[in-house]
């Protein structure tokens, strides 16, 4: 078998191992998204120009998080100038840089990202203007959010009263004795 046809091969069951593990192009568990670029060809387009590929909502309590991203891709036998992927989510970026500059090249991509509504994955042609590609994923795993709840008990003590007058406990209570002085002698 050919190389080229071995490194295809590789390409492809990785790319159908990662759609047989998500399910579809993207998915959510828990406080991880992912999403995944299926085959994908442009010809002819504008040097530079980017192309969205794939798109994924960001559940509402994600969004916001600075979470730790990877994008990772793996070549398979077209070697075109330029390609870059990008995954992005509201105004934060990271790109894989000239995914297509060799044959079987794997290029890896990491660091922050800030989730907006939505995680997507586009495509930077090159200077040629073609890109064909596939085989490539983002992961985007954010740190776990716990939830506190604090609960504030009032309590209001009523003291004791015997015949109208209040009695603290432990003390002694005191009400005015009328005394009459007698003289005797």
């Amino acid at each position: 078998m050919r190389m080229s046809a071995r490194l295809f091969l590789v390409a492809a069951l990785a790319g159908a191992l990662t759609l047989t593990l998500v399910g579809t192009t993207g998915a959510q568990t828990g406080n991880t998204l992912s999403i995944t670029l299926p085959l994908t060809t442009f010809h002819g387009e504008a040097p530079d120009s980017v192309h969205p590929v794939e798109s994924v909502p960001v559940p509402s309590e994600l969004q916001g998080q600075e979470c730790n991203a990877r994008l990772s891709s793996i070549n398979n036998d077209s070697v075109r100038e330029g390609s870059d992927l990008i995954l992005s989510s509201g105004d934060s970026t990271i790109e894989a840089l000239d995914v297509e500059a060799s044959v079987g090249l794997t290029v890896t991509a990491t660091g922050p990202l800030t989730l907006g509504p939505t995680l997507e994955l586009s495509v930077r042609v090159g200077t040629t203007g073609d890109f064909s590609g596939g085989g490539a994923a983002g992961l985007v795993v954010c740190p776990e959010t716990t939830t506190t709840t604090t609960t504030t008990t009032t309590t209001t003590t009523t003291p004791p009263t015997v015949g109208g007058e209040v009695v603290t406990p432990g003390g002694v209570t005191v009400s005015p004795v009328v005394v009459t002085p007698r003289f005797s002698g």
